[in-house]
């Protein structure tokens, strides 16, 4: 598909590699469950935040005619909002989740906008030119993806130098040191790799060349069927670890809230990394 708009070539958007999805076992949970589950109704009960999306868009500037990607589209959410805001940008939404990714294709034409594709993509590299992109912000999507420094490495190597990402993804609170809430993430079968707490993920960015300009906290709430498998992972923590996380068993479910990191990133100098 060859796509012009407003001076915009999109031609070249075939640098997203065609054939099969590559295989990773953490991945392809993630794809199969995310496929089942990003266009439900629970979900986007659960993800849909207005008011936290609202201050992600004030956090940026974007250039007319830039590139921007929604990292971990997921269903569109930020990405549908970013290309009817800024009509004069283009965006690419990239996500693992081929049937999630059929689907926003099709609800494209819906919400009548010609600035905006999206794409599946292996879960581990990206098909795109160094310094493409002019931003990329990525939501709730972080802590599923594997090989970490890899990961940022290309982060690095497809954003412009002065480029900036933005990061809206929960963390690990600092009282947490035994891993509860990955555990707890883990009993779900998704793909879940790592909460961060807030100084390691700093460091990891900044090891990238990656410095925060902007930084807010929010919350996100969500329950989950209860089982033994649940109940004996609360046995093992302490009142404290489980009072931060605002647990509640409620009917047959279990309900937690997690912190939320919104921060944006600045690329500075050339990309290139020191040995």
């Amino acid at each position: 598909m060859h796509w012009r708009r407003k001076g915009f070539d999109f031609s070249h958007y075939g640098v997203i590699k065609a054939g099969k999805i590559m295989k990773n076992e953490d991945i392809e949970k993630a794809r199969q469950r995310f496929d089942l589950d990003l266009h439900t109704h629970e979900y986007r009960k659960i993800h849909s935040d207005d008011k936290q999306l609202e201050s992600l868009l004030n956090m940026f500037h974007l250039k007319s005619n830039g590139n921007y990607l929604d990292l971990g589209t997921g269903n569109g959410y930020v990405a549908f909002a970013l290309a009817k805001r800024f009509q004069d940008a283009f965006f690419t939404g990239l996500d693992i989740a081929e049937e999630s990714i059929k689907i926003n294709n099709k609800l494209i034409k819906d919400h009548n906008l010609k600035n905006i594709i999206f794409k599946a993509y292996d879960g581990l590299s990206f098909s795109f030119d160094n310094s493409f992109f002019d931003g990329i912000i990525s939501r709730y999507a972080f802590h599923h993806f594997p090989e970490i420094d890899g990961f940022l490495k290309e982060i690095n190597r497809v954003i412009k130098n002065n480029g900036f990402f933005i990061l809206s993804d929960p963390i690990t609170y600092s009282t947490d040191s035994k891993g509860f809430i990955d555990e707890y993430q883990k009993l779900k079968e998704d793909g879940h790799q790592h909460f961060y707490y807030k100084d390691e993920l700093l460091g990891l960015f900044e090891k990238f060349l990656f410095y925060p300009e902007k930084i807010f906290y929010s919350y996100v709430r969500y329950p989950r069927p209860i089982d033994i498998r649940y109940e004996k992972l609360l046995q093992r923590f302490s009142k404290d670890i489980k009072d931060n996380y605002k647990i509640e068993i409620i009917d047959k479910e279990i309900f937690i809230e997690v912190q939320v990191i919104n921060v944006l990133f600045r690329k500075t100098g050339d990309g290139t990394l020191k040995a």
